[in-house]
């Protein structure tokens, strides 16, 4: 996901933070008057809840903008993570062997 997050100078080091965590691909930083104008790509499963993450993180003083970006092949290990996210249930590999 395209995001574009418009934070208060206070809050940017913060928010860049919270982003890194979210394996997020920093495009650029701009300034705009006061605020930090911060463009990334992040993947859509990093982003769950994250408008109130942000909401919460830096006091209601952001804006934020997504739109589609790209599909990006996930590795072994993501994958699993999202399952287990969704289902609830931890993988098992052997679930996924191939019996030759």
């Amino acid at each position: 996901m395209n995001l574009e997050i418009t934070a208060n100078q206070d809050f940017s080091s913060t928010v860049l933070h919270d982003l890194s965590t979210r394996r997020a691909k920093i495009e650029r930083v701009t300034q705009k008057d006061d605020m930090k104008v911060i463009q990334a790509t992040v993947p859509l499963s990093e982003l769950r809840h994250y408008s109130n993450t942000l909401r919460k993180i830096t006091h209601g003083q952001t804006s934020l903008s997504m739109e589609f970006s790209h599909y990006e092949e996930m590795s072994e290990a993501e994958k699993n993570k999202a399952i287990e996210e969704v289902t609830g249930f931890p993988v098992s590999p052997e679930l996924f062997d191939s019996k030759e």
